[in-house]
């Protein structure tokens, strides 16, 4: 059986304190309080409420204000105190993204292993972090030792920043475990919408959709759209498998994807300041794709590799109202 184990007062603590199972946690584990200390009939204050100076103690009301008049009036409360505001006192905001070092350890084992020289139970133990507790305890530094089945929860709280759990984005402040916004700023929950824009309601652009059924008779490049610089999203598709493939150029002719004939293989290419990635099926399933998040830094145009009559292309992407404002119309096929 796992236990939790806690040494809040050494060298009191002994193993042979009572047991007692705590819900939530993993299989098999049970918390062994040990050592705690224990309040004596004291008072929030301090001391104890006999033989207490009057004079000492303070006023029951806690507003903010001032004596109305002499001593053992009551207090008269302003109608607007000082230096208090609506809303959080406090923000936090991420500063840096950038991923650690390789060979870094992670900051959770590294507060773990701070503890390797400090004695438990009167001797040394090697200190791994213990993660399978409930999401309250994601920011308690609960730390394992190497080899043994019990856990100790070393710290009331892991340092700031620290990741909740491995793998993950949210970090722990101030005891809390909070999401980090697309702005940087911790708990704030915005998100980036379909238009790029953080804490966006969708409505900043336009969604462009079409279909391309391909020309009549002509083999060869077929242009089918022209996508502007800043497009956002783009997706463009075969309906079917069929003879005809995509390509993609700038707008000076160069060639992206499947340049001069030739038919390049699945993958990432770069281009427009955005990654497009392609897709083509090996056999007879499967259609043909490639598609960008974008933004795009300057416009592209996709085309066609017409060979034979088929289902043709359906094409997809967003562009900012105000880049569509001063623009001239997208040249349709």
């Amino acid at each position: 059986m796992w236990l939790e184990l806690s040494e809040s007062a050494f060298p009191s603590a002994r193993l042979s304190r009572p047991r007692r199972q705590v819900s939530g946690l993993g299989p098999g584990w049970s918390r062994l309080d040990a050592g705690s200390r224990g309040r004596r009939g004291r008072r929030r204050g301090g001391g104890s409420a006999e033989g207490r100076d009057p004079a000492r103690q303070r006023p029951r009301r806690q507003d903010y204000g001032h004596r109305a008049g002499s001593q053992g009036q009551d207090w008269t409360t302003l109608t607007n105190p000082p230096n208090i505001c609506p809303g959080p006192q406090t923000q936090y905001k991420i500063c840096s993204t950038q991923p650690c070092h390789s060979g870094v350890p992670e900051p959770r084992s590294q507060q773990c292993e701070a503890f390797n020289h400090v004695q438990f139970m009167g001797r040394f133990y090697q200190w791994e972090p213990f993660t399978e507790v409930r999401r309250e305890q994601l920011c308690e530094l609960n730390c394992r030792p190497v080899g043994y089945r019990f856990y100790v929860r070393q710290a009331v709280t892991v340092r700031d920043g620290t990741p909740c759990q491995s793998n993950s984005t949210d970090v722990c402040v101030d005891g809390q475990c909070l999401t980090v916004g697309c702005g940087g700023l911790l708990g704030s929950g915005a998100r980036v919408d379909v238009c790029g824009l953080c804490g966006g309601d969708g409505s900043g652009c336009r969604l462009v959709l079409g279909t391309f059924s391909g020309p009549r008779g002509a083999t060869g490049y077929h242009r089918v759209i022209t996508v502007p610089a800043g497009a956002r999203n783009i997706n463009v598709t075969q309906l079917d498998n069929s003879r005809n493939y995509l390509a993609l150029r700038d707008l000076s002719g160069r060639s992206i994807i499947n340049g001069n004939w030739a038919i390049d293989r699945s993958g990432t290419y770069e281009a427009a300041g955005t990654s497009f990635t392609y897709a083509r099926p090996a056999g007879s399933v499967g259609s043909e794709s490639f598609h960008a998040p974008g933004p795009t830094a300057e416009a592209l145009d996709v085309y066609m590799i017409f060979q034979q009559q088929g289902p043709g292309i359906e094409y997809r992407f967003t562009v900012p109202t105000d880049i569509l404002a001063g623009a001239a119309p997208l040249p349709l096929p």
